[in-house]
């Protein structure tokens, strides 16, 4: 999506409703259609990402996102910062940020993006960054920023596309409540991260009135998430789900308890035949997944609902868990429907669970879309998987899952070589 330049601007619309920012002259000012203010009705959900110099990719590169789409590829290769993009593409729409294009200490992010936008352009490149967002209604938005090192690395807008029109805001902090009054805001607030690194409240927690915005980019208000379903908006039908998959994928019986009086949470499980225990002592596994079951399964009733991206659902599983997680992720698609997933993952029972779900007419294959990050060490590159009608693809990255295969060659050559010395050659790998 190419920007345009300031230098070329004949017309511009009425943007957000800013009226003529300083500095723009005799420029003329028409209606401009591309986001609707006085519309009442979300904006829809992201179609596509499109971006250039961002992080580890140097190149154009495009994600086209589908219900549940799908990041793999070894790691340091740029998935984590793939994953975080619809979070920070949509920073410019924040309400009430700072007056940067990109507030890098925004909480949604998890574990800092970048001390400074700098970090996040690709090698530092001055000719900047540029990202993009395309909705399934068919708007869409680019914008490009850089840095002056020279004034201690500040952002620099450098331009601001919205439907092909280009435009030049002097006063961005303007243009985003022009952003929030013509509803874009939504974008922002609609977009939800679990992150890597979970953290649980230590056993019990607070309930401060009402329910979280979301279970946090660390699971920190998973607690309070499952007491909103449980005990304050009774939602019987979200807290179901969460409770019968730690029964079928886990064997684990769900407790909730709350106390009034202190407003005091309290999450424990039950194994068959034992009393509660807390989440830490059941596991690491255990710790970890809940947040991400919460999030997909019972999120709190104004939480994001269009977009949920989760770094490694299945952290510090068993393998034999990890197609129980897919089928928690096709649950929690069905029942907010509204939604899209976004994931990154390592897992192989994961990914072939989804690839069934196509098999078995439980998916859609448009449903289901898988993406390789790879490419040379000094720029990484986007490659779609695609699947046929029967879920196999038509292409496979060398390398990606084939390293339980390559160990049984490795002990079927380390044993021949015992056998048969002479014919070995002493080589094993």
């Amino acid at each position: 999506m190419p920007l345009g330049k300031a230098a070329g601007l004949q017309r511009l619309g009425v943007v957000l409703g800013l009226g003529r920012p300083a500095g723009w002259g005799d420029v003329a000012l028409v209606p401009w259609y591309g986001f609707p203010m006085a519309s009442s009705e979300p904006p829809g959900r992201i179609a596509s990402l499109t971006f250039t110099r961002y992080r580890s990719f140097r190149e154009a590169e495009r994600l086209d996102l589908a219900p549940i789409t799908v990041l793999l590829g070894k790691n340091n290769v740029g998935k984590s910062s793939l994953l975080r993009l619809p979070l920070f593409a949509t920073l410019p729409f924040a309400p009430a940020g700072p007056a940067t294009p990109f507030p890098l200490d925004d909480a949604r992010l998890g574990p800092p993006h970048g001390a400074s936008l700098a970090e996040v352009i690709h090698e530092g490149d001055y000719a900047g960054l540029e990202v993009g967002l395309s909705l399934a209604d068919g708007r869409a938005w680019s914008l490009a920023a850089t840095v002056i090192p020279e004034r201690s690395n500040a952002q620099r807008l450098l331009g601001l596309t919205a439907d092909g029109v280009p435009t030049r805001p002097s006063d961005l902090a303007a243009a985003r409540s022009g952003l929030a009054s013509g509803k874009l805001a939504w974008l922002y607030e609609g977009c939800d991260f679990v992150g890597h690194d979970r953290e649980l409240p230590w056993r019990t927690d607070v309930y401060p009135g009402q329910p979280p915005a979301r279970v946090g980019g660390r699971g920190e208000d998973t607690f309070k998430a499952i007491q909103a379903a449980a005990g304050v908006t009774g939602d019987d039908a979200g807290f179901a789900r969460l409770s019968q998959w730690f029964r079928d994928a886990l064997d684990l019986r769900l407790v909730h308890e709350f106390h009034a009086e202190r407003s005091e949470i309290r999450v424990s499980f039950a194994a068959a035949g034992r009393s509660p225990r807390p989440p830490d002592q059941c596991g690491a596994g255990v710790g970890q997944v809940l947040p991400v079951a919460v999030a997909a399964l019972c999120p709190p009733p104004d939480s994001p609902r269009h977009l949920l991206a989760i770094e490694y659902p299945e952290s510090q599983l068993h393998p034999a868990a990890h197609a129980d997680v897919a089928e928690m992720l096709l649950q929690g698609l069905r029942a907010f429907p509204e939604r899209q997933i976004l994931l990154e993952t390592h897992s192989d029972p994961l990914t072939l669970r989804l690839r069934a779900m196509v098999a078995e007419g439980r998916l859609s294959p448009s449903e289901l879309r898988f993406y390789y990050v790879g490419g040379p060490d000094e720029s990484a590159r986007l490659r779609q998987i695609q699947l046929d009608e029967e879920a196999t693809p038509l292409w496979w990255p060398k390398g990606v899952f084939a390293e339980p295969q390559a160990e049984f060659v490795r002990i079927r050559r380390a044993l021949q070589s015992r056998e048969h010395p002479e014919d070995a050659g002493g080589r094993v790998g």
